[in-house]
């Protein structure tokens, strides 16, 4: 499927789970999607529930803001908390690209990790507790593709780590951020 989007300020928060390309007609500064409306993550990019199969997503041209990130159960720490992620963009097992998008004012005062962008590659590392009833498919395996981040400006955005990208775990191939 692919979505063009005419510029205007659009309060959503997005739940991808299937092929996608949204492109902005315009560009981040005239055309904004802005998460103020819950207290969750702006976009959310995974898998559908119960299945192995990644989505392939592209974002292109947009801003991105007030996103207030996901609650997730962190598997890599002893104890496994929960922890809040990705005020922007929550990326779950997948690999998409994301680019010429402007992060704004994400993740202030409410973030753990990732103000703006948190990665997660392996179902492994990472719980989602929030948003569904989401159910990890048994043969669903880690996003080993490239992480495209390229184009993109980061402003004003807030987390206790990385108040811009927070990545977890190495398998992606590679992770571009030009």
């Amino acid at each position: 499927t692919e979505i063009d989007v005419y510029p205007g300020t659009y309060e959503e928060n997005l739940l991808i789970e299937a092929d996608m390309i949204i492109r902005s007609v315009g560009d981040a500064d005239n055309t904004t999607i802005d998460g103020s409306r819950t207290t969750k993550s702006t976009i959310v990019i995974r898998p559908q529930s119960g299945s192995p199969d990644k989505p392939i997503v592209e974002i292109d041209g947009f801003g991105i803001k007030n996103g207030k990130g996901t609650d997730v159960v962190n598997n890599t720490i002893a104890g496994n908390p929960t922890e809040k992620v990705g005020g922007g963009l929550f990326v779950y097992v997948n690999s998409p690209k994301v680019n010429n998008c402007k992060f704004e004012n994400n993740g202030l005062n409410s973030v753990d990790k990732g103000g703006a962008v948190f990665a997660s590659p392996d179902s492994d590392d990472i719980g989602i507790l929030e948003r569904d009833d989401y159910v990890v498919h048994e043969n669903l395996e880690p996003a080993t593709g490239v992480l495209d981040l390229s184009n993109n400006i980061f402003v004003n955005n807030d987390a206790n780590y990385g108040h811009s990208v927070y990545i977890i775990g190495n398998d992606y191939a590679e992770v571009i951020m030009a």
